[in-house]
C-alpha cells in the first residue's frame, strides 16, 4: 500500500514538473484599424487608415522611407514569462523582390497606446534596447503569408517588454519598423483595413514561471525634484510576476551606491499583485546636488533576478527665499 501511495506521488510530481515545462504558443492579430499605421520620413504625417503597410518606402503623400507601428493588444501571456520564440506574420499584398534591411524595436512601455493621426506619433516612442533585423525573402509574392513574409525571432523585444516598466498580462506589446529601400523593392502587407483577416499577427510562443518573480517596479518617493529634507519618505511598488503566491521577502535601498535600509515586508502576493512599501528608515536629503537612488527586492529561489532592481535619478534644489515687500510696492 505505501508503494502505491508513493508511486501515486511520483506521478503527480512528474505532472506537476511537466506543465511548469510546457511551452504554449500564444497567437494575436491586429484587432483595429489604429493599432497599425504608417509615419512619413520626417513625421509630419500619420496615417492609421492606408489599406496596406508598404515597407519601408511609399512613393505616396512622398512618404519616402517611413516607419512602420504595430500594436497588438490583449497579450495574455503571463507578466514575465520565459520567450522561447517570437515572429510577426504578414501577408503580401502585391509582388516584389529586391535586397532591403528592416529593423525591429518594441515600444517600452508598460501600456502602449494606439497610434493616432498625429506628428511623430510612432518616431517619438520610446523603443527597446532590444532589436532584430530582418532581411524578407527575395520574393514577395501576392497574397502569400509564409516562411518569407515572416520575421525573424523577436523573442528578445517580447522579453525585455514585458519584464520592464510594470507590463501586465493583457496589456498590448507594440513594435516599430524603420529601414532602408526604394520604390522598386519595397514589401508591401496587408493592414488591418485593407483585410482585417490579413493583417499582422504576432506569434509568441513561451514557458510560464514556476517560481515566485518579485521585482521593483517603481520608486514613488522622493520624486524626480526635491527641497532638501534629512527625513525624506522612500517607497516603492513591489510586483510579483512569478506563478506561485510570495512570502518572506525584504526590500532594501541605497543612495548613490550606499546602502541606506534593509527591511522586512510583510504582505503576501500571488500572480499579478503589488504593494506599495514604505521604509521606516527615511532618506536623507538635505544636501543640493543630483542623486541616484536604488531599490532591491530580495526572496529565495527569484527566477528572475534582473528586475529585482529599479533605480531613479533626483535633483535635490534650494527652496525659492521668501521676500517682504511694504504695502504700497509695486
Amino acid at each position: 500500500m505505501k508503494n502505491i501511495k508513493l508511486l501515486i506521488l511520483i506521478i503527480l510530481t512528474l505532472k506537476v514538473l511537466s506543465a511548469y515545462n510546457q511551452t504554449f504558443t500564444f497567437q494575436q492579430s491586429i484587432l483595429s484599424s489604429s493599432d497599425d499605421a504608417e509615419e512619413k520620413f520626417d513625421g509630419s504625417y500619420v496615417t492609421t487608415s492606408s489599406s496596406d503597410l508598404e515597407m519601408m518606402y511609399d512613393s505616396w503623400n512622398n512618404q519616402g522611407l517611413q516607419k512602420v507601428g504595430l500594436r497588438f493588444d490583449n497579450i495574455t501571456i503571463p507578466a514575465n514569462a520565459t520567450i522561447t520564440n517570437a515572429y510577426i506574420q504578414f501577408t503580401a499584398d502585391g509582388s516584389s523582390s529586391g535586397n532591403i534591411s528592416i529593423t525591429i524595436k518594441g515600444e517600452n512601455i508598460a501600456y502602449s497606446p494606439t497610434f493616432s493621426n498625429s506628428f511623430n506619433n510612432i518616431s517619438s516612442r520610446i523603443t527597446t534596447d532590444s532589436d532584430t533585423v530582418w532581411n524578407p525573402s527575395s520574393s514577395w509574392t501576392n497574397n502569400a503569408s509564409g516562411i518569407g513574409q515572416r520575421t525573424p525571432d523577436i523573442s528578445t523585444i517580447v522579453s525585455e517588454i514585458i519584464t520592464s516598466n510594470g507590463w501586465q498580462s493583457g496589456n498590448p506589446i507594440t513594435f516599430i519598423l524603420t529601414g532602408d529601400g526604394n520604390s522598386s523593392d519595397l514589401r508591401e502587407a496587408y493592414s488591418f483595413d485593407g483585410s482585417a483577416s490579413k493583417a499582422a499577427e504576432l506569434i509568441i510562443e513561451y514557458n510560464p514561471n514556476s517560481n515566485v518573480d518579485l521585482a521593483i517596479s517603481s520608486i514613488n518617493s522622493p520624486g524626480n525634484s526635491n527641497y532638501p529634507n534629512p527625513f525624506s519618505v522612500v517607497e516603492v511598488t513591489i510586483s510579483n510576476y512569478g506563478n506561485l503566491p510570495a512570502t518572506n521577502y525584504s526590500a532594501s535601498y541605497s543612495i548613490n551606491g550606499n546602502l541606506i535600509a534593509t527591511e522586512p515586508v510583510n504582505v503576501p502576493l500571488n500572480l499579478g499583485q503589488n504593494t506599495n512599501f514604505i521604509f521606516s528608515q527615511n532618506a536623507n536629503l538635505d544636501t543640493i546636488g543630483n542623486y541616484i537612488i536604488s531599490a532591491e527586492v530580495y526572496i529565495n529561489n527569484d527566477e528572475d533576478t534582473v528586475n529585482n532592481v529599479f533605480s531613479k535619478s533626483i535633483t535635490v534644489v534650494n527652496e525659492v527665499d521668501s521676500l517682504i515687500f511694504g504695502q504700497g510696492s509695486s
